[in-house]
């Protein structure tokens, strides 16, 4: 699973964007009451759950194999719930 950072770097990040694509994610940000840093990372965070999430959705459905068993499946099945 994605672990979420429990310390932010303050490390310089730069991503090039183009001038309409700035302004379309700043006027979201703001709308959102957010800095444009903020509201790009969060939109690239939940874009990494959910690709995490289809990747073992896909793999739970192959075939009818069980990739995970007893306890294991049910706290996976509660995560999942919880994320809807």
């Amino acid at each position: 699973m994605i672990q979420k950072a429990t310390q932010t770097s303050r490390v310089p990040k730069l991503i090039m964007l183009n001038e309409l694509t700035k302004k379309e994610l700043t006027l979201q940000a703001v709308h959102f009451g957010m800095s444009l840093q903020a509201y790009i990372e969060q939109i690239l965070t939940k874009a990494a759950e959910r690709a995490e999430e289809q990747m073992l959705l896909e793999l739970a459905e192959e075939g009818d194999q069980e990739i995970i068993a007893g306890t294991e499946k049910q706290e996976f099945e509660k995560y999942l719930q919880s994320l809807a």
